[in-house]
């Protein structure tokens, strides 16, 4: 055999040897040899800036007034999210019944869905202290007052207060009503309104002629939300919070309409202007209330095609129309102008 060949075929044996005793070792010491564990710290708790009233400076960052930290994530607004009084001032009261007058004059009933806070849903999110300060009791009862108010007032008011005091079952641990650490409710919060507020809808006298329309809802990815309380939190004490991440929706091609309007408005005369009602802040904010205005013009919207939707979306040929800034209030208009006869 030729001498380099010899050499090969010695290598390739001792090659093998060490292979096998390194598999024996590693088969020996598997048993013995566990995973390795990691360990977590919390380390975005608010800071003791976030704590003091004074460093909410601009009239945005006083909206958040003060930020509260709860588990994990989850943050809260003193002023707004665990308070427990919801009431508005005389002049307040008579200009929603105003509001509510000026519409049932044209045969049109106002729905009101007004959302019980973040305190009274997801209160089981506070920490311990947190939790056995906020008088829940008491916010649930003035809640329950204020929709008795709406309804003295004459108008549809559905009731959110079985949505309170939520406490989820682990199997839906992303479903919650609220984001952690945003005002706004999730897809899964806006379902459960949703529900509440149709069998509401459906009890109206006016809506058996309401013209029924299938829709279809089904899941279409996830959607990440960055909070707006998390946001603040990170003007404040320069930590940043992860992403939440949140199921999606989107609605089938033939359901387009955002919401139907009762035929009754249909009943105007054809000179009617629309009246729009616009809120900048809520209503019946306990620390800044604020009426709704009324403001009247002809809208280029045929009559056959009533529509009601948000103004940010809303389109109008009206002069100076702008665009809602504020993400909390909800401006719908409701407009008719005769059908136009040219071709």
């Amino acid at each position: 055999m030729h001498p380099h060949l010899i050499k090969l075929l010695s290598l390739s044996a001792l090659t093998a040897g060490i292979l096998a005793a390194s598999g024996g070792v590693r088969a020996d010491n598997a048993a013995s040899v566990s995973a390795p564990k990691f360990k977590a710290d919390d380390c975005c708790n608010l800071c003791p800036e976030a704590h003091d009233p004074k460093n909410y400076t601009t009239r945005y960052q006083q909206n958040f007034t003060t930020l509260v930290q709860a588990q994990g994530d989850w943050l809260f607004r003193t002023q707004e999210d665990l308070r427990t009084e919801f009431d508005t001032t005389p002049a307040g009261y008579k200009r929603m019944k105003q509001l509510h007058d000026a519409f049932k004059s044209k045969g049109v009933e106002l729905v009101i869905v007004y959302q019980p806070t973040r305190g009274l849903v997801n209160r089981n999110k506070l920490n311990p202290a947190e939790k056995a300060s906020y008088d829940f009791d008491k916010a649930l009862r003035n809640y329950k007052t204020m929709l008795g108010r709406f309804a003295q007032m004459g108008y549809v008011v559905p009731d959110l207060s079985p949505l309170t005091n939520e406490s989820l079952p682990d199997t839906l641990p992303a479903h919650d009503f609220y984001f952690r650490g945003d005002q706004h409710w999730t897809p899964y919060g806006a379902q459960r309104t949703a529900k509440i507020v149709a069998e509401k809808v459906k009890q109206l006298p006016a809506f058996a002629d309401v013209p029924k329309r299938e829709f279809e809802t089904h899941k279409s990815g996830r959607m990440g939300k960055t909070g707006t309380l998390h946001n603040m939190a990170g003007q404040l004490c320069g930590t940043s919070y992860a992403i939440q991440y949140m199921d999606q929706f989107t609605k089938a091609k033939r359901a387009m309409a955002i919401c139907s309007v009762i035929p009754a408005i249909r009943k105007l005369p054809w000179s009617a202007p629309a009246t729009v009602a616009r809120t900048t802040t809520s209503p019946v904010s306990s620390k800044r209330p604020s009426a709704p205005t009324f403001s009247t013009w002809h809208s280029p919207v045929v009559a056959s095609k009533v529509r009601c939707c948000s103004t940010w979306a809303a389109k109008s040929s009206r002069p100076n129309h702008r665009k809602s800034s504020s993400g909390n209030s909800r401006r719908f208009i409701a407009s008719i102008r005769k059908p136009s006869t040219a071709k």
